[in-house]
């Protein structure tokens, strides 16, 4: 399948197959193989005291170490019971209000921003279900997982941390990896990270695909590579 998809579209990346979970070992290791980035849904427990994730990033480090791939946190959510919907069907920890949610939110969302491996983050979900629930007989999810309600009214506590904290992804991430940008002439990899590491970088030019080894940390300024 990927060798198709990559004949048809060779200048695009294969995001995965959107893990609903943990899965087997040799399935991250053949994902890996076939796939540029791991997709995978994870919701999470936050400790809003201690403004932590449980075991999130252990998770996805074993995920990374199996199939050598960067992560895409393809969904992820909180509910707030305060909304007014049942919030009994349908994944995710639940929390007494918006406030309490939003909060989670950022904790969340910063632990992903700091981890040098993850590169994409999709909340779910733009809009709350239906206090009837979802038309499906097995799942029929009813939760309060919105940034607005069904009428487009904003929750304007979670609306005000996504917005403060996602202003912040570039900078987060930027002080755990090193960033790759064009800067007008060539295509360079800008290091401003202290830990010494090696690293690839995989490149799609035209359908071939390229590698380049780099060694990086301690600050050594950027890195040409076109």
């Amino acid at each position: 399948t990927s060798a198709a998809i990559r004949k048809a579209d060779p200048n695009h990346l294969i995001l995965g197959t959107r893990f609903a979970g943990w899965s087997q070992d040799p399935v991250w290791e053949m994902c890996g193989k076939y796939c540029d980035v791991v997709s995978v849904n994870h919701y999470p427990f936050v400790e809003l005291d201690e403004g932590t994730v449980n075991s999130a990033r252990e998770m996805l480090q074993r995920v990374v170490k199996l199939c050598n791939r960067p992560i895409l946190l393809s969904e992820w959510s909180f509910v707030s019971l305060d909304s007014g919907l049942p919030c009994q069907h349908g994944a995710g920890e639940r929390f007494d209000t918006e406030a309490q949610r939003a909060n989670a939110f950022q904790i969340y969302q910063s632990m992903m921003f700091e981890t040098p491996f993850c590169i994409g983050s999709d909340y779910f979900m733009w809009a709350d279900q239906p206090a009837g629930g979802m038309q499906s007989a097995s799942n029929p999810e009813d939760c309060s997982y919105g940034l607005v309600k069904e009428n487009d009214e904003p929750y304007p506590l979670l609306v005000k941390a996504a917005t403060e904290i996602n202003r912040l992804a570039v900078p987060l991430h930027a002080q755990a990896v090193p960033m790759l940008h064009f800067n007008g002439a060539d295509l360079v990899v800008e290091d401003r990270c202290e830990t010494p590491r090696k690293a690839v970088v995989e490149m799609w030019c035209n359908g071939t695909k390229r590698e380049i080894p780099l060694t990086l940390g301690g600050r050594r300024g950027d890195h040409r590579l076109l």
